[in-house]
């Protein structure tokens, strides 16, 4: 269980840093200003996740035992945890203001 929520934060936080994080601004702001693919994956948390996901699964399991379908999977999952993470911390943003 325990290895389950750190993955979630994991990908969360992997997502969250790439994205709102100003220590990696001015990196973000090129990348994003020279591809249009950078520009969308970075305006879209669902994207981003995705990618977050498979960054997770290489950071979470060992290089000598990589499967492709694992690789997708966690890729997907990644998406579907950015996007209701993402919603509860915007929920949680409205209310304090």
């Amino acid at each position: 269980m325990l290895h389950t929520i750190l993955i979630i934060l994991a990908i969360y936080s992997i997502s969250f840093g790439l994205k709102e994080s100003t220590l990696l601004d001015k990196p973000r702001n090129f990348i994003t200003r020279s591809s249009p693919f950078f520009y969308k994956l970075f305006s879209c948390y669902y994207c981003l996740s995705f990618y977050s996901g498979i960054i997770a699964y290489f950071l979470f399991n060992p290089w000598c035992c990589i499967v492709l379908s694992d690789i997708v999977l966690w890729g997907l999952a990644g998406s579907a945890i950015g996007l209701i993470m993402n919603g509860i911390v915007s929920n949680l943003y409205k209310d304090l203001q």
